[in-house]
């Protein structure tokens, strides 16, 4: 047997992801950012056969902030990084890997199998 501990996700990620439209501007999500206390920002969908994007700090650093761009001037969708990779919340991961999920969106998939 390994001496591997996992996490579940559930255990790492925030109930609720913060959500910001994509015509925000940068700085309005580093605004949401800091009085959330957050890293990241979920993008909200424009209807419902988009997709969810999300902005880190990373990107905030490498394409606004490195390329000497105004943080009042960009909108979120212009550096955001889309579409986002999910994973349901009863999943596995191997401790001290350094993943750390955004949030979580309810799915009725995942009752389904978190009953196991």
């Amino acid at each position: 047997m390994s001496d591997r501990t996992f996490t579940r996700v559930r255990e790492l990620m925030r109930p609720t992801p913060s959500l910001i439209d994509g015509l925000a501007t940068v700085q309005d999500a580093l605004d949401v950012m800091r009085r959330e206390n957050v890293g990241a920002l979920v993008i909200d969908r424009r209807h419902e056969g988009d997709e969810y994007g999300i902005i880190v700090l990373s990107d905030i650093a490498a394409k606004v902030i490195a390329e000497n761009r105004s943080p009042e001037r960009i909108n979120v969708y212009e550096v955001m990084s889309k579409p986002v990779v999910t994973v349901v919340s009863f999943l596995k991961t191997p401790s001290g890997t350094g993943c750390r999920p955004v949030g979580a969106f309810e799915t009725t998939a995942e009752e389904e199998i978190d009953s196991r």
